[in-house]
């Protein structure tokens, strides 16, 4: 499914993790994962039981994926990691001097009816 539907997904999943840290790529598809299909990948941390993303692909973001590509959304999801990203790199103080960084991410980005 994956394959089929998102061959990118993964290949910018290891980018931004190289580019930006693991743990913010993966939060950043914690999100996406949430945003298209209203689940709540956030676990409780501290007493306070404040809910954060903690940037782990584990069982419960895999399962997310996999609804994903059920539902025919995994290509939503993708693109809304590319424009985390996007959003991210505009923000940062060094943005200007990297001019790659753009169209370095939005590579990743799927099109409608385009290749995955």
């Amino acid at each position: 499914g994956l394959r089929d539907q998102a061959a990118k997904l993964p290949e910018q999943l290891f980018d931004s993790g190289v580019l930006h840290g693991s743990e913010r790529a993966g939060k950043w598809l914690q999100e996406s994962l949430d945003e298209k299909l209203g689940t709540d990948l956030r676990t409780t941390t501290g007493k306070d039981g404040r809910k954060s993303y903690d940037g782990n692909v584990g069982r419960k973001t895999r399962a997310a994926i996999d609804e994903a590509i059920k539902q025919g959304k995994i290509r939503s999801v993708n693109n809304a990691m590319v424009d985390k990203r996007l959003e991210y790199m505009k923000g940062l103080p060094n943005y200007k001097a990297n001019p790659g960084w753009i169209p370095r991410a939005e590579s990743f980005r799927i099109g409608a009816f385009g290749p995955p």
